[in-house]
């Protein structure tokens, strides 16, 4: 298991029934995950044009859609920068104005916050939103409920899966690049150091943004 992909394509092939995710009382399988996901990387490839080394942005809260895109972008090779909720405007800004991103998947609950700094980013192509769907924006559930094109594409551990941006206390917040080698090697380390074991429910409170969250 060298990738991301290849990861979860074990994990769906060995455990398709056992549950992966429970959030706002609804309960998904490794398989629903891993399908879904499927769904939203056909679509982002082929409706727009997303490949390797591209950047999507992800403004979500914890929420089985951020796990869903999350791996949705990184099996096909693109970049996912996950951005803070607990960001002000501006600095959601100025984090996506340095990634580059031109693609964004964005939570209805925050679009109001988004909104603000819509404007200045004049590098966006397209924007997908999560139960949020109007002229200009695509809809994320219509997405998942297509059928899959599949989309091959090669990707190998030291591909970049992520930018985690640093808080910036002490200075400029910065992009750190984490790669699908890096990504796995600390959840190995977390699931060594914490002592996971499959039958564990493990409750996520950090923001899913933060790589203590994602790596758990």
């Amino acid at each position: 298991m060298n990738t991301l992909l290849t990861l979860w394509n074990e994990v769906a092939r060995k455990c398709p029934d056992k549950i992966a995710l429970i959030t706002n009382g609804e309960r998904l399988t490794y398989g629903d995950v891993w399908e879904r996901s499927r769904r939203l990387a056909a679509g982002l490839n082929s409706k727009w044009g997303v490949h390797s080394g591209d950047v999507v942005a992800l403004l979500s809260p914890n929420c089985s859609e951020f796990a869903i895109s999350y791996f949705a972008i990184v099996q096909i090779g693109a970049i996912v920068q996950p951005i803070d909720e607990r960001l002000m405007p501006e600095e959601m800004k100025a984090n996506i104005l340095d990634s580059g991103a031109r693609f964004l998947i964005v939570h209805s609950s925050l679009w109001s916050k988004f909104q603000k700094i819509w404007d200045g980013l004049s590098g966006f192509k397209r924007i997908l939103g999560i139960h949020l769907s109007f002229e200009g924006v695509d809809s994320f559930d219509e997405w998942i409920a297509e059928r899959i094109v599949q989309c091959k594409v090669t990707i190998v551990p030291s591909d970049v899966a992520e930018l985690m941006y640093t808080s910036g206390t002490t200075g400029q917040t910065k992009a750190v690049m984490r790669t699908h080698a890096n990504v796995l090697a600390a959840s190995r380390n977390a699931k060594l150091g914490f002592g996971y074991r499959s039958e564990d429910v493990i409750a996520i409170v950090m923001p899913m943004s933060h790589s203590s969250a994602l790596t758990s």
